[in-house]
């Protein structure tokens, strides 16, 4: 598994708006610069025109034991059997200020990834969830909520996904002593603190529990320069329930869609699922498609009705069982067939 597998979908974006959800907007994200040499420095280091002391250590000793660097705050959580990581944002730009919580549990036995984010873009949408196992995606959203299902999540694409925001902080911090006790453990402390020429001002501040060395919490917070002014900005990580999470399950609303099953070809990748809609992609041209569904659907027992069709690059097929109506559509598109299954 994935340290932080922080996903969900462009695809399922688009679909969530039809469901009640939608996909989260661009968040402007700043861009420190790196610390200057008299922050780089480790604490109580001599400066270069001083005569070093007995007591000095070799400089890669020095640094390894006083800098932090923000790439590795996600380099113990593999080692857990489960964990909550918390992620808030709030940003202003020209005045219009956007806050975000995203909220995720991991779960390694068996592989459960639980997610749950909210804002200001999503008011009155209600919290959405994403529930990520090994070989599915799904996406909660809406009220009455609705659950769709996507396989392979790790090819799609994030709408929403913290790590980015992390990344541009991807700078090192300096030891500053001894931190306060995070629920028992002793922590070590790391901070960066800059100001530019331009007035833009930028406080980062880590606590690292001392004897596992894995990242508690991570605040950045300062003030951004768009245009003549300055506006704030917050961010921050939390790690919590460390091999305390309570067992996690994928919801009952996504449960039922995985025994709904329909014909698929050999070679089929399927797309995207809901309670009303089924899509899948083959390699296979469209004729070929077709004919598989023209033999398979009557051998489900489902039975052919009026208004089917066929053409070079698509066809249509529509069957009927148990007083519901079930549309085949084939398209084809760069050497790749897509099947949208529909039922009413």
């Amino acid at each position: 598994m994935k340290n932080t597998r922080l996903v969900s979908l462009l695809l399922a974006g688009c679909v969530l708006v039809a469901c009640g959800g939608g996909a989260t907007p661009a968040t402007e994200v700043p861009a420190p610069t790196e610390p200057t040499a008299a922050q780089q420095a480790p604490v109580g280091e001599e400066s270069a025109d001083q005569e070093p002391t007995e007591a000095v250590q070799a400089p890669s000793e020095a640094v390894a034991a006083d800098v932090w660097s923000a790439e590795s705050y996600s380099d113990s959580l593999h080692l857990f059997d489960s964990y909550t990581v918390k992620f808030t944002s709030s940003v202003t730009t020209n005045g219009q200020k956007q806050d975000w919580v995203y909220t995720q549990s991991v779960q390694m036995e068996p592989e459960i990834i639980f997610a749950t984010w909210e804002g200001t873009a999503s008011a009155g949408m209600g919290t959405m969830a994403m529930i990520t196992t090994e070989d599915k995606l799904f996406l909660l959203s809406g009220n009455p909520q609705t659950c769709m299902v996507l396989s392979s999540p790790d090819d799609n694409p994030s709408i929403f996904n913290p790590e980015t925001i992390m990344d541009s902080f991807a700078y090192d911090l300096v030891a500053a002593g001894a931190g306060p006790d995070v629920a028992g453990r002793a922590t070590d402390k790391y901070v960066y603190d800059n100001t530019l020429a331009d007035g833009a001002k930028y406080y980062s501040e880590v606590l690292v529990d001392r004897e596992e060395q894995y990242t508690l919490t991570w605040d950045v917070s300062g003030e951004n320069k768009f245009t003549d002014k300055l506006e704030p900005f917050l961010w921050s990580y939390r790690l919590t329930e460390i091999n305390a999470v309570p067992p996690l399950a994928i919801p009952a609303a996504c449960l039922s869609l995985t025994d709904t099953t329909w014909p698929m070809p050999s070679d089929a990748q399927v797309t995207l699922q809901t309670a009303d809609m089924f899509s899948l992609t083959s390699a296979q041209s469209v004729a070929d498609v077709a004919k598989f569904y023209a033999e398979a659907m009557p051998a489900a027992g489902y039975r052919v009705a009026d208004g089917g069709m066929t053409t070079a690059d698509m066809a249509l097929q529509v069957y009927t069982k148990a007083g519901k109506t079930v549309t085949v559509m084939l398209t084809a598109s760069d050497g790749t067939t897509t099947v949208i299954i529909t039922q009413n």
